[in-house]
């Protein structure tokens, strides 16, 4: 698969299949990737080229068009207002709930559904629950199905808010099997229609659409709407849409991207065809901005501090991340490094590495980039949004470099 033409067929058909950006195709993972895969499919791609039907080449090329990053109960503040909500659901008569963590990737937000379920049931009532974890990457499945995580999985910035594990230490942590009992995984295109539809009461979808084009973007939302039963509650990452959607109403203040299914008729069948509709949107499908990450300078091209554009810092981020979930940590501190370096003034490059050297054992160096973070978060607002992979509030930053200095004062 040296050929670059078919190399470039093929980054674009993972675009496609994936409906994600073609600059966050990353070339490198894409061959990596295929390198792993079955030496029969190699032989076959060296004589008849790229087959564009291929889904099981599309499956196993997967992890080079999403980035897994999670950990458990990420974004609190949000999850603590969907505890409020599902208290309400529960106070109308439901006796079952059923969740969907859409885009799970290891399963760290299924769990943390799951634990949220469970720790915002009044005492008095039984109600039968359920939650499905679904993601792109099947290897990404097979880890959330064993339910065992390490010290990268727990953090300082996703507070335990609710009872999780059954085990602790040693670097491990099991997930309590009456949590497991109740959580299920499996493989999902969230392009294609949800197997069940009308029937989630919660469905949590976050920092997935920002990685989308357009078009995917719009698709999904329209997918994951038409999953929630009427009343039903779905989130998105906090600055990842800019209107409500159709059939929508917000259910939460704006900054938490929460919304609640409005009670109507089904929509007519020739509606739910082009909505289906992927190849050629309109304007009229689906009236959702998805918003890019916007620079704090304001424009996606604008530099900071003499670095590199902001959207040359997130590619080189993407990168990084990839590698750390590969499992190459010393590439990924070599280009996080090469990041901090060149962009001084990009945050998320500062706790991304301080993050890496906390992994690695040296608090030292991960306290000295969390104190330059919050130096650089002094003078800017709470509700700021930062460009990143994942567009996040200044209060993100700001709170998790307090929560990881207060806990090593401790130490």
């Amino acid at each position: 698969m040296s050929d670059e033409v078919e190399l470039t067929g093929l980054r674009a058909r993972l675009s496609e299949w994936a409906g994600v950006r073609d600059e966050l195709v990353v070339t490198e993972t894409v061959q990596r990737s295929l390198a792993r895969y079955t030496a029969d499919v190699e032989t076959h791609l060296a004589h008849e080229g790229v087959n564009a039907s291929d889904a099981t080449l599309m499956q196993a090329l997967g992890a080079a068009v999403t980035v897994g990053e999670t950990y458990f109960f990420r974004h609190p503040e949000q999850l603590t207002a969907l505890g409020h909500l599902i208290a309400q659901l529960v106070a109308t008569g439901r006796t079952r709930l059923r969740a969907w963590s859409a885009g799970c990737a290891t399963g760290e937000e299924a769990y943390s559904l799951a634990a949220l379920l469970r720790g915002s049931l009044p005492t008095d009532r039984h109600v039968e629950l359920e939650v499905l974890g679904t993601d792109l990457v099947a290897q990404r499945i097979e880890v959330a199905e064993r339910a065992v995580y390490g010290e990268h999985s727990v953090r300082v910035a996703g507070p335990l808010l609710f009872p999780l594990f059954e085990t602790g230490g040693d670097e491990q942590y099991a997930i309590a099997p009456q949590l497991r009992a109740l959580t299920r995984f499996a493989v999902h295109n969230l392009l294609e229609p949800a197997s069940e539809p009308g029937t989630y009461d919660l469905i949590v979808c976050r920092n997935v659409l920002v990685y989308l084009t357009p078009a995917a973007a719009a698709t999904v939302v329209a997918r994951l709407s038409e999953a929630l039963a009427p009343g039903g509650i779905i989130a998105f990452g906090s600055v990842e849409l800019e209107a409500t959607p159709p059939d929508l109403e917000p259910a939460g203040p704006p900054e938490f991207a929460i919304f609640r299914r409005m009670t109507r008729a089904p929509k007519p069948a020739a509606q739910e065809r082009a909505t289906a509709t992927v190849a050629t949107p309109s304007a009229q499908l689906l009236p959702v901005v998805v918003r890019a990450a916007p620079s704090a300078a304001g424009g996606m091209g604008a530099a900071a501090d003499g670095g590199a554009p902001v959207h040359d810092s997130i590619a080189v981020h993407l990168r990084a991340l990839a590698l750390i979930e590969a499992g190459r940590l010393q590439a990924a501190a070599a280009l996080l490094d090469e990041l901090v370096r060149g962009s001084p003034a990009y945050v998320p490059g500062l706790l991304e590495r301080a993050l890496l050297w906390q992994r690695g054992g040296e608090e030292a160096c991960a306290e000295a980039l969390m104190r330059e973070l919050l130096l650089r978060m002094a003078q800017r607002a709470d509700d700021e949004v930062v460009s990143g992979p994942t567009p996040l509030q200044v209060v993100y930053y700001r709170r998790s470099a307090e929560a990881f200095l207060a806990r090593r004062a401790r130490s």
